[in-house]
């Protein structure tokens, strides 16, 4: 019998130890622009937060045992997510009213309805009950289509890291236990967004965007899933001096 189950790691020392550095340095990407931009116009800061709908993509699962597994690497595997929720904070400054650096933390979760495998006998649908969460630190670069309506339309690109994390209660399907387990891992990640914004009054901003955003194949157990995510957010952003 094919058991699906992830193994039981109590945390991710890679990221305990280095998350404290990974994040000044991504930081440090704002300093050289913060002179030229204050000097012109005032405070360059800005602070936003967001709310977001998270629609993403069903995973498939390679084995990351390469050819050693034989039976694995017979199996084709997917996991199907549900629509989920999260939301994101950033701190940056913009550069010549039309341009914006900033560093962004985002938090992003979704349920895992079922995971798909299908062996050469067949195809098994074994449900799940587990969650899929991803902790993102992005530095991000924007840029404003600034024009004379309150409506401006902006489009950017960011890297960085994420943390995702796999959790997976104990429970039992047709008299079956599945046992409990979480793995996490940490991995490269890109996004790409866009969307409008709308001038409130001369220092507050709302907006509605899209980002994709992609963090690579981290090591889940003995599986690397493939792992993106298509991200609807609705969000205010505060600058502390008129750009």
């Amino acid at each position: 019998m094919l058991e699906w189950s992830f193994p039981d790691t109590a945390s991710n020392p890679v990221m305990k130890k280095y998350l404290p550095y990974i994040a000044v340095g991504l930081l440090m990407l704002c300093l050289p622009a913060i002179g030229s931009a204050e000097g012109r116009y005032g405070n360059p800061f800005y602070i936003s937060g967001a709310g977001t709908f998270v629609v993403p993509s069903d995973s498939d699962l390679a084995s990351n045992n390469g050819g050693t597994n034989t039976a694995l690497q017979a199996v084709s595997a997917q996991s199907e997510l549900s629509t989920g929720f999260g939301g994101s904070a950033a701190v940056g400054l913009f550069i010549k009213r039309r341009f914006r650096i900033e560093f962004e933390y985002a938090h992003k979760s979704a349920d895992i309805d079922q995971v798909i495998l299908t062996p050469p006998a067949g195809t098994m649908m074994i449900p799940s009950q587990g969650e899929m969460s991803i902790n993102s630190f992005m530095a991000n670069v924007a840029f404003d289509y600034r024009n004379s309506s309150r409506i401006t339309p902006y489009l950017g690109t960011g890297i960085g890291l994420g943390l995702v994390d796999f959790q997976n209660p104990t429970f039992t399907t047709g008299g079956v236990t599945i046992p409990g387990s979480t793995d996490n891992d940490v991995a490269f990640a890109f996004q790409l967004f866009g969307g409008v914004s709308y001038w409130i009054d001369p220092q507050i901003v709302g907006f509605v965007g899209y980002k994709y955003l992609n963090t690579g194949d981290p090591t889940i157990g003995i599986v690397t899933p493939s792992i993106d995510t298509h991200n609807f957010e609705l969000g205010l952003r505060y600058y502390f001096s008129r750009p």
